[in-house]
């Protein structure tokens, strides 16, 4: 079974392991360490496919790291919003009902662009526009969101919370087009995501 594992795929490996620690980081309400992990795994992701093309991969390589890739954003981007909204609810009832609507809404979008392109009945032109909000913006809206937790009573971050992840649920099936951001802006948004990170490790070290 590793005989169609290609080298290129180590990058989206690491982010499958930075996605465990993540999630496991989070049911244990380590928060920080959790928004850490889905960061740096945000990072791995955005760059996995310019350093897969670097290579040349056969028709059973490509197919396999299509795979890989699809397990690797729902751990990063579905299962670990999860693990941090079931520890800021505390694992009640409207948080649990949150989690079933966000989880569906991530795996709906991961099974629509995992077909074929002719079995996708709605499209884009992708070089300009998204088609719904990526998945890997929750790794960018989160950890701004979760600034909040220091400041609000967790129970109104937890009814916070729950609202952003139902809208983000509705923006990641809604078939609508969103200008993609060209590349000096998500060259900006990476740095910012790093800037995130290194407030998140000092806000661990200091709470």
């Amino acid at each position: 079974m590793l005989g169609d594992l290609h080298r290129s795929n180590l990058i989206v490996l690491v982010q499958i392991v930075f996605s465990i620690v993540g999630l496991g980081f989070a049911y244990i309400g380590a928060v920080e360490y959790g928004l850490i992990s889905m960061m740096i795994a945000a990072i791995l992701n955005e760059y996995s496919i310019d350093i897969s093309e670097q290579f040349d991969q056969t028709d059973a390589q490509l197919a396999f790291s299509t795979e890989l890739e699809v397990i690797a954003d729902f751990l990063s981007f579905g299962l670990i919003p999860v693990g941090l909204l079931l520890t800021a609810t505390q694992g009640g009832t409207l948080g649990i009902i949150t989690i079933a609507i966000y989880i569906i809404a991530v795996a709906i979008r991961l099974a629509h662009f995992n077909r074929p392109l002719e079995f996708q009945s709605y499209q884009t032109d992708e070089e300009n526009f998204y088609l719904g909000l990526p998945l890997i913006f929750v790794a960018v809206i989160l950890p701004i969101l979760y600034l909040l937790s220091y400041l609000l009573p967790s129970s109104v971050f937890s009814v916070v919370i729950m609202i952003v992840m139902i809208a983000l649920a509705a923006a990641y099936v809604i078939a609508k087009p969103i200008p993609r951001l060209k590349k000096d802006w998500m060259t900006y948004l990476i740095f910012g995501v790093i800037f995130l990170v290194v407030a998140y490790i000092l806000l661990s070290i200091f709470k």
